[in-house]
């Protein structure tokens, strides 16, 4: 977390977050009796060796892969932070792990979003591997929904969407093709218990406030 020039706070994906509690006399006098005194610090995550829950979360984009019919191939290719008007290209690449010359069909997406080069039959020997360049151009604008954080965190926005599909004697099989707007998205605990504490003490608890936007 840093502070910025008006003030305001920043803070980076995965970031954990401190709530203490004091104990405090009510009005009443009752020693039994106590408040919450509201107090949220923001803080960098504790230092490993206190005895504390630390939380780290690293946003990387990692390609789901899976084996179809002896072909390696991602499950789905996303794309995130497009431009209007502007063509952004992604390889969906296939792998053959079989023993054996494969071949494939495959037929181009519906959409006018999403194309790539002009079918023809694909025959893989073993072990080869094939990059098969997918274009993505974004022609229209897609609105937010809303743009508010959330908790649990739906989605926010509409996304542009579509399918290629390959063709094997065995049978078919899809790859999934996804474009979305970014949008402000943050995910943190329902509730946050805080440990029990004497009269006049504090008492810490720890939770992560992960950027998944």
């Amino acid at each position: 977390m840093r502070t910025g020039d008006n003030g305001d706070y920043t803070m980076n994906s995965g970031s954990c977050l401190s709530a203490s509690t004091m104990a405090v006399p009510t009005i009443t006098g009752s020693s039994a009796a106590m408040s919450a005194c509201n107090s949220s610090n923001a803080s960098a995550c504790p230092d490993i060796s206190m005895d504390t829950q630390v939380c780290f979360s690293k946003k990387q984009e990692k390609v789901k892969k899976r084996v179809i019919w002896g072909i390696e191939v991602a499950e789905k290719l996303q794309w995130k932070g497009w431009e209007l008007g502007k063509e952004i290209t992604k390889n969906l690449v296939l792998k053959n792990l079989s023993l054996k010359i494969q071949k494939i069909k495959y037929r181009p997406p519906k959409t006018k979003f999403f194309f790539t080069v002009i079918p023809q039959p694909i025959f893989l020997s073993p072990g080869i591997t094939l990059s098969l360049p997918i274009i993505f151009r974004p022609l229209e604008e897609v609105p937010l929904i809303s743009d508010r954080l959330c908790l649990p965190a739906p989605t926010l926005q509409k996304e542009y969407t579509d399918q290629l599909w390959f063709e094997k004697a065995e049978g078919m099989f899809c790859v999934e093709l996804r474009a979305t707007l970014p949008c402000h998205n943050l995910i943190c605990p329902p509730s946050l218990q805080l440990p029990m504490c004497a009269m006049g003490d504090m008492a810490e608890a720890w939770f992560c406030l992960d950027n998944v936007g």
